[in-house]
């Protein structure tokens, strides 16, 4: 599944699917969604300081979330939080995560005019079809396009595997087959298009 909004959207979207496939309450997801959007709205203002320290607050609230053995087990839960933040600020400046965040595929897609043919999962926690459809299917008109398919299968997940939840803890327990529909309509969007070369 492709994106159609920018990587901003895709990843707060994102940490709130997942935490809702693993049986998260919505209250808590929605929180968690918020706080990845302050987390990335200062690495989009390439505010280091204040990321690390947001970084840092974050990673306590999860050590104290802890079970006691298990923050004991860490040890200096500040010291531990720094090393986190120190970890993680890296990848937030690395040039190709700020490009992610700001990127915006509809951009490129309102100018494509070659046949499209796009693919969602129903259960898909990385790449949310209802987020990404509207915006594939309003940049492609933009384009003029008139050979745009836009798909769905309820039941697939990012990899097109059938699916309970979506989770990605999922992914080692299901069949590798994809969704039984996806290859036949894969194959007669094709040869419809360019024949038995």
């Amino acid at each position: 599944a492709g994106t159609s909004v920018t990587g901003y959207e895709i990843l707060i979207r994102q940490v709130e699917l997942i935490l809702l496939s693993e049986g998260t309450p919505e209250a808590e997801a929605q929180a968690a969604a918020e706080q990845q959007s302050q987390v990335l709205d200062l690495a989009i203002a390439q505010a280091w300081d204040e990321l690390e320290q947001l970084l840092v607050e974050i990673s306590l609230e999860q050590i104290a979330a802890l079970p006691e053995e298990q923050q004991e087990a860490l040890g200096d839960a500040q010291q531990v939080a720094q090393s986190l933040a120190a970890q993680q600020l890296p990848v937030f400046q690395s040039d190709w995560y700020q490009s992610f965040l700001v990127y915006d595929p509809a951009e490129d897609w309102s100018r494509i005019t070659v046949p499209v043919l796009a693919i969602f999962g129903g259960r898909d926690v990385q790449v949310d079809a209802d987020q990404n459809r509207a915006a594939l299917a309003a940049a492609t008109a933009r384009a003029g396009n008139l050979d745009v398919t836009i798909v769905s299968f309820p039941e697939a997940n990012h990899l097109f595997l059938p699916a309970v939840s979506g989770s990605v803890s999922e992914y080692a327990t299901l069949p590798m087959e994809f969704v039984p529909r996806l290859l036949p309509m894969l194959t007669d969007w094709i040869l419809a298009r360019f024949g038995k070369q």
